[in-house]
């Protein structure tokens, strides 16, 4: 199924992707940028499944689960408008989106290397996803000062983190 965004339906940016609100509310949109950088438009679509794999992988481990929004996998949007209806779908790479439940966020998202040191249960987590070959490194940590609700998001499989940073690296 293919979604219409705009740019008021943002709740996040990102230096490689921002987030759109779902029509529903219970969704989001992680919607890949359309970087000037040939590199990235190269190595973009296998980012995206080294991220949905990295979710499907911590959606497995009971462990790991309640710590992950649920992961509807790729989507592809067929466009995005600004707020004058005027079509900005160049700036995204539409074939790129990732359909993420949407967390309830109690507090702002912290990168998870700063949480890590006020919060042990995050060291924990941190392990439990390394142990599953998931790179977490770069995540966020939503609700982090709660051990039950804290949720991770942006993480990816150890290839993945691996191609991000040979992109940065080629930018």
């Amino acid at each position: 199924m293919q979604r219409e965004y705009r740019s008021s339906d943002i709740i996040g940016k990102g230096e490689f992707a921002h987030i759109f609100a779902d029509t529903d509310l219970t969704r989001v949109c992680k919607l890949y940028l359309a970087r000037d950088s040939v590199a990235w438009r190269q190595w973009a679509p296998r980012v995206q499944s080294e991220e949905i794999t990295a979710y499907g992988l911590a959606g497995a481990i009971p462990a790991l689960a309640p710590h992950i929004p649920v992961c509807g996998g790729a989507i592809t949007v067929s466009r995005v408008l600004d707020e004058a209806g005027n079509d900005v779908s160049g700036r995204y790479l539409l074939s790129l989106g990732i359909l993420l439940e949407r967390v309830n966020v109690c507090e702002e998202q912290k990168a998870v290397a700063l949480t890590k040191q006020q919060y042990p249960y995050i060291w924990m987590l941190i392990h439990e996803f390394e142990e599953a070959g998931i790179y977490i490194g770069d995540a966020s940590a939503l609700n982090y000062s709660n051990d039950v609700a804290v949720r991770f998001i942006d993480f990816t499989t150890g290839f993945g983190a691996r191609l991000v940073a040979e992109v940065i690296g080629l930018d």
